[in-house]
């Protein structure tokens, strides 16, 4: 029997608010067209056989008016209304679950926290969804040409039940409570980069307790990650700056159903905004707030107690089911997936912070952070984005140790 490979706390619901059912292009097979073309459903715009479109070889959900043409003005599906949950397209019915097989014979299972029922916890714990995530994983090995794989770096390939005790070693590092947040994350950076090292890389193939050594190796190095922190430049250089904004501005990113024309002012508004100027108005977060100011605002912010669960159901969500890395993110490392992930903790810290202002608080709250995850989990390592040399180069000047303990030391260290 496969095993599901998944963070049982995170949630699957739905609080009916239709945003999935917006500007988002939703994918459909041929089949689909054809057998949701052929019910006879009541109250739709156009004719069923004229709700699809062919673009670019696909088959999409035609749009209405902004929202799918399926939606009705209750912000329910017609589909699902008139025939149930079944009959509505495999896309529809699989969201906010992202489900692989694996070439170990496993299936791995995470929620998309863009969906805003997943960001706040709303639902039923992934434990008690076994059956349904198995169901699914069975009908997407139809259209799937390959169970999905994944390697460490570019040199190492351990197998994936070995890439599974990794990301486990780093779950029980970054979760421990006793230690504080931004150590954890310090200690994870530093770990990566250890293992980067070509002395030092033998260890992911050959060591016999990985977890044990590693967690082992990060509580005696606490006191040197707290000093390195406490040492870290109170001001961050300006190519760190403009790397991090570059970082920010992709995991923000949102290109469905863009046009040309807005996809060049999109590009323009993300150099304005990145190199200083600018604003996040003209992102998908649509945050007034400058570049330069982005900092600030990360200094005069304060989590509230527990702000940070939501962050962290996500953050296991990804590790658990190694959706952070290989066929589910674009075919990214091990090593680069988890750089990515770390980073998106000081993502998280400053558009929490400039939420909480926007409200007149110099406290974020786990409502703020709920907010960001959503506009952060849209585009995070679900576009071939972050494989392009310029996301890798911010990336690695982003995470080298002395640059990732300043960011760190932006973010009033979270408890």
């Amino acid at each position: 029997m496969n095993r599901v490979r998944c963070y049982s706390k995170q949630t699957l619901g739905c609080i009916g608010c239709g945003k999935c059912c917006g500007a988002w292009a939703v994918p459909v097979t041929k089949e689909e067209v054809e057998r949701i073309s052929a019910l006879p459903l009541t109250g739709l715009p156009v004719a069923a056989e004229r709700c699809f479109e062919n673009r670019g070889g696909g088959w999409y959900l035609k749009k209405w008016n902004n929202c799918c043409i399926f939606l009705d003005d209750e912000k329910k599906c017609r589909i699902h209304s008139q025939f149930g949950i079944e009959a509505k397209p495999l896309t529809c019915r699989l969201y906010p679950l992202e489900v692989w097989s694996w070439s170990d014979g496993s299936v791995s299972a995470s929620l998309r926290c863009d969906c805003p029922a997943a960001a706040g916890g709303a639902g039923e714990e992934l434990r008690r969804c076994r059956s349904q995530i198995l169901k699914f994983a069975e009908e997407l090995s139809l259209r799937r040409k390959a169970p999905a794989v994944a390697d460490y770096s570019p040199v190492i390939a351990p197998e994936v039940e070995r890439l599974r005790e990794i990301a486990a070693a780093y779950a029980r590092i970054l979760s421990e409570e006793s230690v504080s947040l931004n150590i954890r994350f310090f200690a994870a950076v530093c770990l990566i980069h250890f293992h980067m090292k070509k002395k030092n890389s033998d260890d992911i193939l050959e060591a016999d307790e990985f977890g044990k050594d590693a967690f082992a190796f990060f509580k005696r190095s606490v006191p040197n990650l707290n000093r390195g922190l406490e040492e870290a430049p109170s001001t961050m250089r300006r190519d760190l700056q403009v790397a991090f904004r570059c970082l920010l501005w992709g995991f923000l990113r949102a290109d469905e159903s863009v046009s040309l024309r807005s996809r060049i002012a999109g590009t323009a508004a993300s150099l304005r905004f990145i190199l200083g100027g600018g604003s996040l108005k003209s992102s998908p977060a649509r945050l007034d707030v400058s570049g330069r100011m982005l900092f600030r605002a990360m200094r005069a912010c304060r989590p509230a107690e527990n702000a940070f669960d939501p962050y962290l159901r996500f953050l296991r969500g990804r590790l658990d089911s190694l959706h952070f890395c290989g066929t589910p993110v674009h075919g990214l490392t091990f090593e680069e997936g988890m750089l990515y992930l770390a980073v998106s903790l000081p993502a998280v810290y400053a558009l929490a912070s400039v939420h909480a202002l926007e409200r007149g608080s110099f406290i974020f709250e786990a409502k703020d952070v709920v907010r960001t995850l959503i506009l952060l989990d849209h585009g995070f390592l679900r576009t071939r984005l972050y494989s392009l040399r310029s996301m890798r180069a911010s990336l690695e000047k982003v995470t080298e140790e002395e640059n990732f303990a300043a960011l760190l030391r932006a973010c009033s260290n979270p408890e």
